[in-house]
């Protein structure tokens, strides 16, 4: 099994390596596009477009790991009412806000979620990011030309976070007109990966900031509750990555 998971490991990080390459590489041509013929709505769009479809290529490369919803149903209800709210502001209704919360339990959970959300819905969602992971080579470039919002933090010690005020009023300023103009938060309210509880029936404290913003918007919040990352790939090194299953569960809340 030791040997299995050292190769399967190295396998699935040559995988994500080389597509996410081959993804910075088009991110750098819409970019350089975007400062001649391409709005920024049309670049980011765009960037996210090629993301989901480099990383969803390094998934059915790591032929090993299998993608399953456990609540088929809510997830075509939820895929259905995001369309709709797509189709809205398209059609000039905002309406109420919408926010997709979901657990984290792995590193695989980044690579997933953008490659299950539907084109029309990703190409309109942003998330919240550690604005350390701005300072990773391709990957801090590739993030800024997608458009996500940077959290600035002061201080980062054993759970407890404390953000850089004065930086988050301009992230809450760009937050407040991407909501305005329909665009869909994506969040995870626990903030960081759950490396000490190890299955997904156990949660981190939320952080009250997530549900601070969502009261403040009036939001429908839609719950993707992911399990089984944990299993496939740790969450801490030594990263291990076994024959495993994702599997997504899917519910809907909204605010009273």
């Amino acid at each position: 099994m030791g040997c299995i998971s050292a190769v399967t490991t190295f396998l699935f990080a040559f995988f994500v390596i080389i597509f996410t390459i081959l993804d910075y590489i088009c991110i750098l041509i819409i970019w350089a596009l975007s400062k001649c013929c391409l709005s920024k709505s049309s670049t980011e769009g765009a960037a996210l477009v090629c993301t989901k479809f480099f990383w969803t290529c390094a998934l059915r490369a790591s032929c090993w790991i299998r993608t399953t919803f456990t609540t088929p149903g809510a997830w075509a209800l939820l895929t259905a009412d995001l369309i709709a709210f797509d189709a809205a502001v398209k059609s000039g209704s905002v309406g109420q806000p919408v926010y997709i919360m979901h657990n984290h339990v792995s590193y695989l959970d980044s690579v997933v979620i953008p490659t299950i959300v539907p084109f029309r819905v990703l190409v309109r969602t942003r998330i919240y990011m550690s604005s350390h992971l701005y300072k990773i080579p391709l990957f801090g470039f590739m993030v800024k030309v997608m458009g996500h919002f940077p959290v600035w933090f002061l201080k980062i010690a054993d759970k407890y976070y404390k953000t850089d005020p004065e930086k988050m009023k301009v992230t809450e300023a760009r937050v407040d007109a991407h909501v305005a103009r329909g665009g869909i938060l994506s969040l995870f309210p626990e903030a960081q990966i759950n490396r000490t509880e190890p299955t997904p029936h156990n949660l981190q404290p939320f952080r009250y900031g997530t549900f601070k913003r969502a009261l403040q918007d009036d939001a429908k919040i839609w719950n993707l509750v992911m399990f089984g990352h944990e299993k496939a790939l740790a969450p801490s090194p030594p990263l291990l990555f076994q024959k495993g299953r994702s599997e997504h569960e899917t519910n809907k809340q909204r605010q009273k």
